[in-house]
């Protein structure tokens, strides 16, 4: 029997070639309301040594952002094929806790509800 590989994790960017010849880039990161979620974003550029080196620089950052935990797929990809997802995720986020309001703490609701559930109201 032969040995059992490690799986590498990955946590990083490549490029990758499409078999229309585009360049795209493959990464996998967190898409809301999945979780880890394989990505392929292909670009307009045709696979060239230029057009390699260039978008080899920005996988370099991707990557980079992806294991930091820093990545923003709507900086990078603003067009892209996953755009809906992360913008209603953004948008969910902001009605949760509308700007300008305090958040309740639990010890305050508590102290509302015992109010509430005075001995007149409850038999």
């Amino acid at each position: 029997m032969s040995p059992r590989k490690r799986k590498r994790k990955n946590v990083g960017c490549a490029i990758d070639v499409t078999p229309g010849g585009k360049l795209r880039f493959r990464f996998r990161s967190e898409l809301p309301g999945v979780g880890l979620y394989r990505f392929g974003e292909t670009t307009a550029l045709k696979d060239t040594p230029e057009n390699r080196r260039l978008l080899e620089r920005h996988a370099s950052l991707i990557g980079a952002e992806i294991r930091t935990g820093r990545f923003d797929y709507l900086k990078w990809f603003p067009d892209g094929s996953k755009t809906r997802e992360f913008r209603e995720a953004a948008e969910a986020k902001k009605r949760r806790i509308p700007s300008g309001e305090p958040v309740r703490k639990v010890a305050e609701c508590f102290a509302g509800w015992l109010e509430w559930k005075k001995a007149e109201r409850v038999r």
